[in-house]
């Protein structure tokens, strides 16, 4: 079975009516759906507020609003921490960081790459403001320069835990009750599709 949509983009305009009702039957099938209409007639409005069209976008605007549109998409679908690097703000998703650490006052957040980013994103900050972001509310701090993100977990061992893609992160052997609880909480609340 094919999984829904995430992100719909739906050019409206072309057969009126066989547009709305096409997207009147796709929000009853996905109703977690994002819909964004494209057109070139602001009249549609009146009919995407009752289908909780999430932007408009019109076809003169296109080239200037497209990349802004998606990137407002992925932040609703996707748990996003916003990080300020050399004045510029930029979006990683939560999901695709294995950890963070600090070297003095340097934040390296080792990841997945994504959006156009790298396995690796260096910036001024502390481990301490990274903490409280609500985005990074689920992390576990492994020690004191480490935070990881237990959805990369493969496993947890007696010394260490061991990542997705096999980086080893040495666990502080005075907090590793505190560790461990945080660790078979997380697994708790998770939803196995067994």
């Amino acid at each position: 079975e094919t999984p829904p949509p995430d992100v719909l983009l739906l050019d409206v305009g072309f057969g009126e009516d066989t547009c709305i009702q096409t997207a009147q039957k796709l929000r009853q099938l996905y109703p977690e759906m994002i819909l964004i209409f494209i057109t070139s007639l602001p009249g549609y409005m009146a009919d995407g507020y009752d289908l909780q069209v999430f932007r408009y976008l019109l076809k003169d605007d296109l080239d200037r609003n497209f990349e802004r549109y998606m990137r407002a998409a992925v932040t609703k679908l996707c748990k996003v921490w916003n990080i300020n690097r050399i004045g510029q703000r930029f979006p990683i998703i939560v999901e695709k960081i294995r950890y963070i650490e600090i070297q003095k006052r340097i934040l390296v957040v080792h990841m997945v790459p994504h959006n156009g980013l790298g396995e690796e994103e260096i910036f001024y900050g502390s481990l301490q403001q990274a903490i409280q972001e609500s985005a990074l509310q689920d992390f576990i701090q492994v020690q004191k320069s480490h935070l990881v993100n237990p959805a990369h977990i493969r496993s947890v061992e007696r010394t260490y835990i061991l990542l997705d893609d096999g980086s080893k992160i040495f666990i502080n052997p005075r907090n590793a009750t505190l560790f461990r609880s945080k660790w078979f909480a997380w697994e708790a609340n998770q939803d196995w599709n067994i």
